[in-house]
């Protein structure tokens, strides 16, 4: 696990379900401002398996919405932002789970559900346990939307320990819970979140670029350990990381380049005096 200070934890070995799930595949399904539409598009499934995660996504949108209207939000971490954030990962987790051969409707309902606890905010009073909190409120949203409790163990145990591999209810590990790590901490290194993370600075460069080495360095370091759990969630994560690099060592460039110019003096050509 990673997480959000970014400090690497390593995760217990995965285990792989022993029944994957047939293909699904979800579609963006961004919101407009005024209607915040609650759908989902899930190709290639039972009517039922389309229903379940479509509770799901209505469920976490519907939360979404209550708490977007309240003013106790961080300015660049909002209700938008996790919601927003919330998508991806599904998006993310449904391609590891694909690629790798894992229960794709599993991961994406942890996905879903994984940040939950940040909109029951007055419930997180720190930010490590908003995966434990998320897999308590969890458990009765997956049920009701027709999983069984076993399924509803394995995704509530995936949300308790995406954040520092802890969780309250002992259960073995599984690869839903590596999938749905790695899908949060491949978004969490973005090109998004290289815009939020300039964003506090953006009226003074010297501010904004005094910290990127240290930053890059950390990078490098992510890039060279690559602790993600799954296949392609560390190839994921490799590109993003090489993205964050080049961008920043591109704007250490022009931090480097905003200043006079040393203009070396001219060196005169002598001149040879003819001799008498």
């Amino acid at each position: 696990m990673m997480p959000e200070t970014e400090a690497i934890d390593s995760n217990p070995t995965a285990i792989r379900l022993s029944q994957p799930r047939q293909s699904c595949k979800i579609l963006p399904a961004y919101m407009t401002n005024s209607l915040r539409r609650e759908r989902e598009i899930v190709e290639g499934r039972s009517m039922a398996t389309e229903r379940r995660l479509e509770r799901i996504f209505a469920y976490v949108a519907a939360q979404h919405r209550r708490e977007a209207a309240k003013d106790e939000w961080d300015p660049v971490y909002t209700a938008d932002y996790r919601w927003e954030h919330t998508q991806r990962v599904a998006h993310y987790g449904d391609l590891i789970a694909r690629e790798d051969g894992f229960d794709r409707e599993l991961c994406v309902a942890g996905c879903l559900l994984h940040d939950i606890a940040y909109f029951h905010s007055a419930k997180v009073q720190d930010w490590k346990d908003h995966g434990r909190i998320g897999a308590r409120i969890s458990r009765s949203v997956l049920l009701d939307a027709g999983f069984s409790e076993k399924e509803t163990d394995i995704v509530c145990h995936a949300i308790a320990v995406h954040v520092d591999g802890k969780t309250d209810t002992p259960h073995p590990h599984t690869s839903v819970a590596d999938v749905v790590s790695d899908a949060d901490n491949v978004d969490r290194f973005c090109a998004y979140r290289v815009i939020l993370r300039c964003a506090d600075d953006l009226g003074d460069f010297q501010d904004m670029t005094a910290p990127l080495p240290k930053r890059v360095d950390q990078l490098r370091g992510y890039r060279e350990k690559n602790p993600l759990e799954t296949r392609t969630g560390r190839k994921l994560f490799a590109g993003k990381l090489d993205l964050q690099i080049a961008f920043y060592e591109s704007l250490m460039q022009d931090a480097a380049m905003t200043q006079p110019p040393l203009l070396e003096p001219r060196q005169e050509q002598a001149r040879t005096v003819p001799l008498e």
